[in-house]
């Protein structure tokens, strides 16, 4: 089990509409989770979600694959994250706009060192072609311990099946893993989404594929620590890339050390964090760091430049023939477990199941993560070296100051010129005056915006922009604090999700779908692959990005023609009409030129839709 070459986690299939007992599902709605946020990555996972399709090949850009599955997935998507904690991409993409809705940024609870760090998805999938009172309802649960990134670095994650049964197996107001999600959703203004999942989360009875005993286990907040411990084991195992607290204190890791005698405690680290906390206060731990062969293997190949370490968050201990697992997002520290003394101020969730030390017991683990061979394993036995990093104290805070950012109310007001057709726009906060004073004594503060890399603005009470098009404006919004007085001069970039407010109304998602369907060519296209149910991705990915391009060509009549489709539609598959009338519906009222031949012959096949509703 967990072997890293045989046990793989998919993470594009467990996001797919699962096929089960002959019955097809279909995405409905979900909730994600994560601390920090790629938006190319968050761009892809609708691939998944709604076209039945992994996540392999070049999803980044503006492609047209993307602009059907966000449409698709318009109000029924909601990702919590770390205010704050948004990736600045390589390159601006005009598709960001139409994932603003999605996003709900989470300001900590515990304060400016504390973090929303669970990483999860709850997706709830209906049975596909058939209404919406008989359809079937499916509930998948993902608990990660990576954050929706592009990060390459060893994980853990565990999926369980959820079936909606007509008891209740939870009950609210009882620091439930219910109440973590209806918490989440205590300021949804979309009636039907929070209703829908209040109704359903207690009846739902979770299964996994291994273990018993399972238990769903959220932390910090109004929560307790995400564990489920016994006081009394024969052995312990932390797997943790992150250990210290501040001044270099493992607290939490003392605190593990008690609920097992000496000398069974595993402990498995990056090299770096072992070698900052040293030897002897390590010194009641078996210590393995990850294969510096895995982590720097990639680099040198020169294959991926992004950064490969243990991310992996687990938990194991073992009593006679029984281990428990505790998996998911919490570091082995302070601020996600909280210690003998503390309860975590981090938000965290857990999975523990249940199994047979035999099968998944710590030192069972261990032999599968090292090899006989020096130097080959997942992990190898850490050599401590003398030389030790600075503690967290001595390197500068940002987050004494990005956190009155975070906090801070924004609201972004674009204006619209009559003249050109285009915007100025003016951004404001609430950050008191003493305290934006403090902020700038310590670091030199610009604002900017996420499609105008090079038109930042020193940090005021109001920041203005002019003459920026429709689709260039962004509520999302990067703060670059560069700290002074300081001999490295560090830097660091927070992007706030501002309010925004569009003179005339927000119709940006209007002007991206003109601006991307910017040819017949690319709209025929969009509606043939629309009619076939069985376009693939890399059809989807064919259209060209501009102009005519040499992309699959479309037509009415010949060679790939759409009347024929139409015809086929109509008698096998009036869902494909369904998905035509949308795409009609979400172009209405734009600058995308539908040609005159189709809408004519659409009037003839739009009679169906009435006839099968």
């Amino acid at each position: 089990m967990l072997s890293p070459e045989s046990n793989r986690f998919d993470y594009g299939s467990q996001l797919k509409p699962p096929y089960i007992n002959g019955i097809q599902y279909e995405f409905d709605a979900a909730i994600a989770t994560t601390y920090s946020l790629d938006l190319d990555t968050l761009l892809a996972a609708p691939i998944a979600l709604c076209f039945d399709e992994t996540l392999e090949g070049d999803l980044r850009g503006e492609k047209i694959a993307l602009l059907e599955a966000l449409g698709q997935l318009k109000g029924r998507l909601r990702v919590f994250y770390q205010q704050g904690n948004i990736k600045v991409p390589r390159e601006y993409n005009r598709l960001f706009t139409l994932l603003e809705p999605c996003l709900k940024g989470v300001v900590p609870d515990g304060g400016e060192h504390a973090s929303f760090h669970p990483k999860l998805w709850l997706i709830r999938y209906k049975q596909a072609n058939t209404s919406k009172r008989k359809a079937k309802i499916f509930y998948r649960l993902i608990v990660l311990s990576r954050n929706l990134t592009f990060d390459r670095s060893w994980d853990l994650a565990a999926s369980l099946d959820g079936e909606l049964t007509k008891d209740n197996h939870t009950q609210y107001k009882s620091d439930s893993w219910a109440d973590f999600f209806i918490g989440l959703l205590k300021n949804e203004d979309q009636t039907d989404f929070k209703s829908t999942f209040k109704k359903e989360l207690p009846k739902i009875k979770w299964t996994i594929s291994y273990g018993r005993q399972l238990k769903l286990l959220p932390g910090g907040g109004n929560f307790d620590k995400p564990l489920d411990l016994h006081n009394t084991n024969d052995s312990i195992m932390v797997v943790s890339p992150f250990l210290k607290d501040s001044g270099g204190q493992i607290k939490a890791l003392n605190w593990l050390a008690t609920k097992t005698s000496d000398p069974a405690r595993i402990l498995l680290s990056r090299a770096t964090e072992l070698d900052a906390i040293g030897s002897e206060k390590l010194k009641d731990w078996d210590c393995y760091a990850i294969n510096d062969a895995l982590v720097d293997g990639a680099e040198k190949l020169e294959l991926d430049k992004e950064p490969q370490n243990l991310h992996a968050k687990l938990i194991i201990t073992q009593r006679g023939n029984t281990s428990h697992w505790h998996l998911g997002s919490a570091n082995a520290t302070t601020a996600a477990l909280g210690n003998a003394d503390q309860t975590p101020r981090n938000n965290e969730f857990m999975l523990r199941f249940t199994g047979e030390t035999s099968q998944i017991g710590p030192h069972v683990m261990l032999n599968n993560w090292l090899t006989d061979k020096e130097g080959e394993g997942l992990f190898v036995p850490h050599k401590f070296s003398s030389e030790q990093e600075e503690h967290d104290s001595e390197v500068f805070d940002f987050r004494r100051f990005t956190f009155s950012l975070i906090k801070a109310k924004w609201n972004l007001n674009a204006s619209i010129d009559r003249e050109s057709g285009r915007y100025d726009l003016t951004l404001t906060h609430n950050i008191e005056s003493n305290e934006l004073d403090r902020i700038l004594t310590y670091c030199d503060v610009e604002v900017g915006q996420l499609s105008l890399p090079n038109q930042s603005i020193k940090l005021n009470s109001k920041l203005n922009w002019c003459d920026v098009g429709l689709c260039e404006i962004s509520a999302l919004i990067p703060v670059k604090l560069q700290a002074k007085g300081t001999e490295l001069e560090p830097q660091k970039i927070v992007i706030i999700q501002a309010e925004i407010d569009v003179e005339g109304g927000d119709h940006r998602h209007k002007q991206v779908l003109t601006e991307l369907l910017n040819s017949e060519e690319k709209l025929l296209n969009y509606i043939r692959l629309l009619l076939s149910s069985d376009s693939t991705k890399e059809d989807w990915l064919s259209i060209p990005k501009k102009g005519k391009g040499t992309g699959q060509g479309a037509s009415l009549f010949d060679h790939s023609p759409i009347y024929e489709q139409l015809m086929f539609a109509a008698a096998r598959d009036p869902a494909a009409l369904l998905r035509i009338q949308t795409l009609l519906d979400r172009i209405e009222n734009t600058e995308v030129k539908i040609p005159e031949q189709f809408l004519s012959l659409w009037q003839h096949f739009k009679h169906e839709l009435k006839v099968n509703e």
